[in-house]
């Protein structure tokens, strides 16, 4: 085995071992930009559902609930009267 065939095999080596670590550079860089949009969108996502639960809230919440109970003819029960059938 000569000297030339030595460095030109360890070359080769050397060689393949930069695209591997250049590959796996590229592809990590690649996630980092995904993960960076995933992240953006999932902050608007969580903006867009608070806006929404905020909404829910004043929709459906128990003001709201009393009224239109109150709209279609209902009375709180402490209001109602009670009486007993004999």
């Amino acid at each position: 085995m000569s000297m030339r065939s030595t460095a030109f095999r360890w070359g080769a080596f050397y060689l393949l071992g930069l695209l591997v670590v250049a590959t796996l550079g590229y592809m990590e860089h690649n996630q980092q930009d995904q993960l960076a949009s995933l992240e953006q969108t999932n902050q608007q996502i969580l903006g867009e559902l608070q806006t929404l639960q905020l909404e829910k809230i004043k929709e459906l919440g128990p003001g709201r609930i009393i009224q239109w109970a109150k709209q279609n003819g209902m009375i709180p029960l402490a209001e109602g009267h009670w009486e007993v059938a004999p």
